[in-house]
Order: structure tokens, then C-alpha cells, then sequence
């Protein structure tokens, strides 16, 4: 992974000395190809590549097999053959939809992740995971087809609203509390940087966060162990973007879910109650929600203040992947930097939790 300002020449170097691509592909959305592919076209006829665009609509709900076959079909009729790769140039959508492209298309081919968001850069870019939605769930439908190389370039994170920017950084918030105190400590320090986007900020702090995710990927890249670290607080997050109908951001359902999966570990004696206060202090320090359900629709909002019933949060949960016989899984800290293993599981990354503790902590 190569994180770094200016990186089109670079990866244009990168290509041309892949000398088994002969054909390549961007795939991105039609707002990041506006902003982002026409430099890098150029670049890459330059050095002699040849290369074509195929763009879809922005968004979640284009995360779909409907869009992934139409795509296909744009790469059949451009002749693309086993020799191809595509460049993933986008977001977390665009990512998982051109890695699931690649994973299957002429029975897979490579792929270049090209992160333009700070969320791809420090989570979707990195680990493989690739899928799409389908209307029983989120990312039900996939492979996992890490990609040949990454190439983050903090010059494409410049064009980002300031709401993006803080929702993407929920993750990096996540890795400090997985893994690092330090980590979490210098996401402290510097956000005001982060939050401006100040690039040589984001540079330092972003190459810091990916490099927690790489480690736990290496550990475990098919997500037997390990790596389920790094699904604390997605429990919760993933239950909240289906019940928005996935109108949620990915990094706003994250950070809501950072804290309710932080005061279901304290509920279970594993985390101090000053450490949830630490974590609250911290997210508010981005701008990021402090409560579970703080300022939600009223669909979105617990009864009686709102219409969410306990129940129908926890079959939410319940359509998450992670579950197993009907048990919901969650990741729980024991100290701030430091998951806590289920001793009844054999030092398992995650546990089961049972309905009655998650309607107590989060619907009292």
C-alpha cells in the first residue's frame, strides 16, 4: 500500500511495468469520474496504456448484481480479456463493486484499489472484502479478492464535503480502539488538522490507521479469527444503516455504534465506565454522535421518544452476517486499545450477546 500525495506518476510507472496487463479498466462512480479520471486517463495514455472508463451512478443503491452484470458487460464488449485489470477508483461502493467484478469476471482478474475517500483509505481499500447489497442485507453477496496494489493519494481526499471527511475518520477512531492507544491518542491531537483537511495531517494519521488494518489482515485474511476486531461497533452500525433503508452514512452508523458496543462491554464488566466517558469525549471531539440514537429521525429514535421498537432493532442485527444460529455476535473492549476474547470460546475475537443485555443497555 503506498499512501502519499501526487501518486498519478507513480502509478502510472506502477502499470506500465505490469507488462501481463496489456488492457485496463476504471471503474468509478459518475461524480468521482468527473472529478478525479480525466488526470489519470491522461497520465496513463502517456505511458501507452490502454485504458478504458465505464462510470455508474453515485451511491449505495448502485451497489447491486443488477450493476455489477451491466458493468461486465461494458468489459466484454470493450474486448477485455484475462489480460485486463481493473483500477477501483472511488469509494467504498465503488471498491467493493470493481473488487466483485474483478473477483469473478473471466473467473477473476486483478484489481488496483485507487481510494478517494478517507474511508477507503484506512477501511474498504484494504483486506479484500469485496461484494455487493442485495434487498435481505449489505454486503451478502461477495468474495474476497485483494486487490494487486493500493495507491491512496491524499490529493483526491481535497474535494471532500467536511461531513465526509468526519465520517471516514469514525474508523480510523475504531483502529485506535482495537489496537492502539497511541493511535488514539494522535487522532486526538490532531483533529483539527484532520477535520481541515490539512494533507501533510491526514498523510501521517491515515497511513498510521491503514497500517492497524493491514496487520490484522496479514494475521487473518479470511476472517476466521483476528480480524474480527475489526468489526467493533458494525454490529450495531450495519443494523442502524438497514433500518435508514441505507441512507446512513457508513462512517455516521459506524461511530454510533463505536459507543453502543462500548457500553455493552461495560455492561459486561469488561470496560471502565471512565473509558466509555474517554470514548464519548473522543468522538465528540470529531463532531461525531456521542449517544447510540443521538439526533435521529423519530423512525430511528427508541420508544417512547421515538417509534423504534427494541424488537425491531435486534431482528435488524440479527440480518447481519456475523450471526450465527440466530445469535448475534459483538466485538466488546476490555481496555481502551485492547478487544476483549471470549475465555467460554476459546479466546474468540467476538461472543454472542444475548437480546435481554443489548435491550437493557440500548433501549432501557
Amino acid at each position: 500500500m503506498v499512501v502519499g500525495t501526487g501518486l498519478t506518476a507513480s502509478l502510472a510507472g506502477f502499470l506500465k511495468r505490469r507488462r501481463d496487463w496489456s488492457r485496463l479498466a476504471i471503474i468509478a462512480d459518475e461524480e468521482v469520474a468527473r472529478r478525479h479520471a480525466g488526470p489519470l486517463l491522461e497520465a496513463l495514455k502517456r505511458e501507452g496504456l490502454h485504458t478504458e472508463l465505464l462510470t455508474f451512478p453515485p451511491g449505495e443503491a448502485s451497489k447491486t448484481r443488477e450493476t455489477k452484470a451491466g458493468l461486465e458487460d461494458r468489459l466484454l464488449a470493450a474486448g477485455m480479456g484475462r489480460d485486463a485489470a481493473i483500477l477501483a477508483l472511488g469509494g467504498g461502493v465503488t471498491i467493493d463493486l470493481a473488487g466483485f467484478t474483478a473477483a469473478t469476471y473471466m473467473r477473476g482478474i486483478p484489481f488496483v484499489a485507487l481510494p478517494t475517500t478517507v474511508l477507503a483509505v484506512v477501511d474498504s481499500s484494504i483486506g479484500g472484502k469485496t461484494a455487493v447489497d442485495t434487498p435481505a442485507g449489505k454486503n451478502l453477496i461477495g468474495a474476497f479478492h485483494p486487490p494487486a496494489a493500493i495507491f491512496a493519494d491524499i490529493a483526491w481526499l481535497a474535494t471532500l464535503p467536511a461531513d465526509q471527511r468526519r465520517w471516514g475518520l469514525a474508523e480510523a477512531v475504531k483502529h485506535g480502539l482495537i489496537a492502539s492507544v497511541s493511535h488514539l491518542e494522535a487522532l486526538d491531537r490532531n483533529a483539527p488538522g484532520l477535520l481541515a483537511g490539512n494533507p501533510e495531517t491526514l498523510e501521517q494519521i491515515l497511513a498510521a490507521s491503514a497500517q492497524i488494518k493491514v496487520e490484522f489482515v496479514a494475521a487473518d485474511e479470511r476472517e476466521a479469527d483476528a480480524r474480527k476486531a475489526l468489526n467493533f461497533g458494525h454490529t450495531v452500525g450495519h443494523a442502524l444503516e438497514r433500518l435508514s433503508g441505507w441512507r446512513m452514512p457508513h462512517g455516521e452508523a459506524v461511530a454510533r455504534g463505536l459507543l453502543a458496543e462500548s457500553l455493552l462491554s461495560a455492561r459486561q464488566g469488561l470496560l471502565a465506565r471512565e473509558e466509555v466517558e474517554e470514548i464519548r469525549r473522543i468522538l465528540s471531539r470529531f463532531g461525531l454522535p456521542d449517544e447510540p440514537f443521538q439526533g435521529l429521525p423519530v423512525d430511528l429514535t427508541p420508544e417512547p421518544a421515538g417509534r423504534l421498537s427494541a424488537d425491531r432493532f435486534l431482528d435488524a442485527t440479527r440480518m447481519d452476517k456475523k450471526a450465527r444460529e440466530g445469535r448475534v455476535e459483538y466485538v466488546l473492549l476490555e481496555a481502551l486499545g485492547r478487544v476483549a476474547l471470549d475465555p467460554e470460546r476459546d479466546g474468540a475475537w467476538s461472543r454472542p450477546l444475548d437480546d435481554a443485555v443489548v435491550r437493557e443497555v440500548l433501549f432501557p
